[in-house]
């Protein structure tokens, strides 16, 4: 699979976010998706497909991968699609913070999440229900 198709898989099974494509030459390493949502937190995306058990992550993508995660309070992953030799296929879901560990260890590292159910759970549980944006401002004092 290609990762554009990919990309497509993402869009229409995690719903919760809206998908704004990044494609940038100036700055390497910046993730390929950020995820924005009125009630939910903005996330960031590093998109891969793996076809064997390594997953291809440059060193620009594993240090903007740390540096967002620290940055960012826990705020940017990278998922996988492993397309294994036979089907099922899996989606694969793991924190910024790995990008060095999943470099090395390729879909063998633990993930912090798999299947696109599990997934879409994880991301709203982890970064949902925060006030809209109106209701921040109307409701600060100063």
């Amino acid at each position: 699979m290609k990762e554009s198709n990919f990309v497509k898989l993402i869009k229409k099974n995690i719903t919760l976010f809206e998908w704004l494509r990044i494609e940038t030459t100036t700055m390497h390493g910046f993730p390929d998706l950020v995820g924005v949502s009125p009630q939910l937190d903005t996330i960031f995306l590093e998109v891969k497909v793996a076809t064997g058990n390594k997953v291809k992550l440059s060193p620009h993508q594993i240090a903007m991968n740390i540096k967002l995660w620290e940055k960012t309070g826990g705020k940017n992953y990278i998922i996988v699609y492993h397309a294994k030799h036979l089907p099922p296929e899996k989606v694969i879901l793991y924190e910024g913070r790995l990008s060095l560990n999943l470099s090395r260890n390729g879909v063998n590292e633990p993930a912090t999440r798999e299947g696109w159910t599990t997934i879409c759970s994880y991301l709203q549980k982890v970064h949902g229900s925060r006030p809209t944006k109106s209701e921040e401002f109307c409701h600060k004092k100063g």
